[in-house]
């Protein structure tokens, strides 16, 4: 039963934790710390890049009706010069 029931990304990390410590308990010359981090880096940089868009659409919309504007979407590459500007940096 458990075959048909969807899995989260954080399970998927767990169930490679869980492998990857059987067999490193298994073989004591293996070493999987680096294919752990490479695994998770790219689940994280996933979701700082929604973060990432997020907070750009967020600014995006404020900067628009600041300038009272009613279509923010075309405000995003002025959002974006301004925020290359003053050096604003992303997560990523």
């Amino acid at each position: 039963m458990n075959a048909n029931r969807l899995t989260t990304p954080k399970e998927k990390v767990q169930q490679l934790q869980e492998k990857l410590g059987h067999v490193a308990k298994e073989n004591k010359k293996r070493k999987f710390h680096a294919l752990y981090g490479k695994v998770y880096r790219s689940y994280s940089q996933k979701r700082l890049a929604k973060l990432d868009w997020y907070m750009l659409q967020r600014l995006t919309r404020w900067y628009a009706k600041k300038r009272q504007r009613r279509k923010w979407i075309g405000s995003i590459a002025e959002v974006k010069y301004i925020a290359s500007q003053y050096e604003l940096k992303t997560l990523l």
